[in-house]
């Protein structure tokens, strides 16, 4: 006995309306999961015209460029340009490098990979790196950090 269900004047299997109802279940699945941890998320995403992003520039005289795992995940290459050189100067007479806190953990991430952190001398203009040690993969890529330089943060920073 063949077990048939009508509509729009067509009969059409139960399977394929189960089929069609499992497809739909796991199209909304994977849609709250991909969508709904977006929506309730407690942090702003980071904004690089943001008015923090423009006081932690106007504080220390450095723009941050990016922050990114390398080394198989071992490293993080924090990139910052040079805006103001006096500024940036004394950013760095205070703090000889970026520090990177995880935002999920609050781990602070401190030391430098193979001396990656000495700048004698700043350029305007110029692109400069420090290469910080991610001992554990404590930042992970898709997460956020907090970067200081000083008494200056900048928070929510996406890793690449």
């Amino acid at each position: 006995m063949r077990a048939d269900v009508a509509i729009e004047g067509r009969a059409l299997d139960r399977r394929m309306v189960g089929a069609a109802v499992v497809a739909l279940l796991a199209l909304l699945s994977v849609t709250a999961v991909v969508v709904l941890p977006g929506l309730f998320s407690r942090q702003p995403p980071y904004d690089p015209r943001s008015a923090a992003t423009a006081a932690f520039e106007a504080r220390t005289g450095i723009r941050l460029v990016r922050v990114a795992l390398t080394g198989d995940g071992g490293l993080i290459d924090v990139r910052y340009q040079v805006l103001d050189q006096t500024k940036a100067l004394e950013t760095f007479e205070e703090a000889s490098h970026p520090v990177l806190v995880d935002e999920l953990t609050e781990i602070r991430l401190e030391e430098t990979w193979a001396g990656h952190a000495s700048h004698p001398a700043l350029h305007r203009a110029v692109t400069y790196f420090t290469l910080l040690e991610n001992r554990g993969h404590v930042i992970e890529r898709g997460g956020t950090v907090t970067v200081v330089m000083g008494d200056a943060l900048l928070e929510h920073v996406p890793v690449g």
